[in-house]
């Protein structure tokens, strides 16, 4: 299982190297999609990702990488509501702008350009950072200034794609936390994991729908501080602070079906369209 999943990473790493190309216009090639073509027991969600990284508040992360992606797509209560959680969100066309072309080409992050795969309307764990030495930023699900405050925390999202319609995907994420619970400390477990809690913060929610030719851009402002954005965006490493920015792509790798049914999909290679994907 292992092997098969760095084998999956590293072929996902390719495909990315290509789909979010730097050049704008790029058409996925149905050779790379059909070795990835899931089995023919049922659709599955992917996403082409990389998380991007620069100095905190430096102009191309916090300010350019966001000029022409659009963050007016959602209501102006979801967008009240991310600005309290401390998440600017915004959707961007298959003409990827420049300073944020830029940035996907060279993302300066370990993790790079990476794929995943997993079940349709099921959330998958996405984690930005961590684990940080400690977080504390006011709880977005609360009804009063209630505080998360928590020590070791990795933060991220339960991110769940679902089909929409017009051949487009319904984009679900729902930000959490992970920490050390010493309640649940078992100084005898093998994998380490047991003494794991999650908490979701239901309040900072909030869904995208994008076609084919879009991505999904995700991140803080630097001037947000003592948010769960800002906290999950942003680290110390070493001596210096950095700000991340994550830039998706999601859709739906469709299995084969037999020749003969009637209602056959097309396969995904032939639904892509040109978007420049991580």
């Amino acid at each position: 299982m292992r092997l098969a999943r760095g084998i999956l990473v590293g072929f996902g790493s390719l495909v990315l190297a290509g789909c979010f190309h730097t050049g704008g216009d790029v058409a996925a090639t149905t050779s790379q999609f059909r070795l990835l073509r899931p089995p023919t027991d049922g659709d599955i969600a992917y996403l082409e990702y990389v998380v991007i990284e620069r100095k905190e508040g430096a102009d191309e992360i916090n300010r350019r990488a966001w000029d022409r992606v659009d963050e007016q797509g959602l209501s102006f209560e979801a967008r009240s509501v991310l600005e309290s959680t401390g998440l600017r969100v915004g959707v961007t066309g298959n003409t990827v702008p420049g300073d944020l072309r830029r940035l996907i080409a060279d993302p300066r992050t370990r993790r790079g350009h990476r794929y995943r795969t997993f079940a349709l309307d099921k959330p998958a764990r996405f984690l930005i950072n961590g684990p940080l030495p400690r977080v504390e930023f006011p709880d977005p699900t609360a009804d009063g200034p209630t505080k998360f405050t928590r020590t070791m925390v990795e933060l991220g999202f339960d991110l769940t794609v679902r089909e929409a319609a017009e051949g487009k995907v319904e984009v679900r994420l729902l930000p959490l936390a992970r920490y050390r619970d010493p309640a649940l400390f078992l100084p005898n477990d093998p994998d380490g994991e047991r003494d794991q809690s999650t908490e979701s913060f239901p309040g900072g929610a909030f869904e995208v729908t994008l076609a084919p030719d879009e991505l999904l851009v995700v991140g803080t402002d630097a001037y947000w501080k003592d948010t769960f954005g800002h906290a999950a965006f942003t680290e110390t490493l070493e001596d210096r602070r950095v700000q991340r920015l994550l830039v998706v792509r999601a859709g739906i790798m469709r299995a084969e079906r037999p020749a003969t049914a009637k209602s056959a999909v097309a396969p995904l290679a032939s639904q892509a369209t040109s978007a420049p994907r991580p």
